[in-house]
């Protein structure tokens, strides 16, 4: 416990640092998060109050449409109605398990040399889920025990309900994750922001003739602040860099995901899937940038 004693203190020693991470992340939600992640978790919402049977094929192409954690958010709902069961939730997580198409396209692509650049790395974080999802279903070994929600025949058969019952219900339930989010960001920021003023402090040298380091760490921290610092850092970016940092997606969108996966998939299985999506998608994205050398 000494170290979250220490980790206060450095906290109200270094306040502004604090504090312009906290605005920082708090300006990202309000500005891009929140208008893109509300209605998808309402319509999540809206898909367990309103029932229905749904296609894998359907379940991935609105995670891919609506990326993390909103896609954390519907598989906890399959999870809970029992549609997914052991080793096809992992197996999900892995392919579902992806960044928002806007921010991939649209807030790094928009800052690339050449946009189509972020068309490319978009095939490649998808390209990747669907090999992380793949391997982890080919060497993963069937559960014996018991690993998931409640079983389908012990489920209460659902009332039909209205969608004016079922809208304020979905409403009402997006408030509270929303802002589990806002706070999962907020403490990554100050995270990334008291390590890289660190790093600043005791390596000078070092950040200073490679300032693509501190990025770097920032974006396995927090990936939104840590990608756009890494296009700072280089007049050239790495785009299978860039894809596999974007893939891994930071600790800040692992614990957004915890926050409704949690009960379901442990944290390290979860932290597993996370890094060989990144790889995959660093392998994929090298392959492609080699092979269409005009989207750079």
């Amino acid at each position: 416990m000494a170290w979250l004693f220490g980790l206060a203190a450095l906290m109200l020693l270094d306040s502004g640092t604090v504090l312009d991470a906290v605005n920082g992340a708090a300006g990202v939600f309000v500005r891009s998060v929140m208008p893109a992640l509300f209605p998808m978790m309402v319509l999540n919402g809206l898909s367990g109050h309103l029932g229905g049977q749904e296609k894998r094929w359907m379940t991935v192409c609105f995670c891919w449409l609506s990326g993390s954690p909103a896609s954390a958010q519907r598989l906890e709902g399959l999870w809970e109605r029992g549609g997914l069961a052991g080793r096809e939730l992992l197996t999900m997580a892995a392919a579902t398990g992806v960044m928002s198409p806007l921010f991939l396209v649209g807030s790094l692509g928009g800052r690339l040399p050449n946009p189509a650049g972020g068309w490319l790395m978009l095939t490649a974080h998808w390209l990747g889920a669907l090999a992380a999802a793949g391997l982890i279903r080919l060497f993963s070994r069937p559960q014996t025990t018991n690993p998931v929600g409640p079983k389908k025949e012990t489920l209460p058969k659902p009332e039909p309900v209205s969608l004016l019952t079922a809208l304020p219900d979905s409403l009402r339930q997006a408030g509270p994750a929303l802002l589990a989010v806002c706070g999962a960001m907020m403490l990554f920021s100050i995270l990334a922001a008291l390590f890289r003023q660190g790093l600043s402090a005791l390596l000078p040298g070092l950040t200073a003739s490679h300032p693509e380091l501190p990025a770097i760490f920032w974006a396995v921290l927090e990936v939104g602040g840590g990608a756009h610092a890494l296009l700072d850092a280089s007049a050239a970016p790495d785009l299978p860099l860039l894809c596999a940092l974007c893939s891994f997606g930071g600790l800040s969108i692992l614990m957004q995901n915890l926050l409704f996966l949690g009960k379901s998939i442990r944290p390290g299985r979860l932290l597993a899937c996370r890094l060989l999506h990144g790889a995959a998608a660093y392998g994929i994205c090298g392959l492609l940038v080699r092979l269409l050398p005009f989207f750079l």
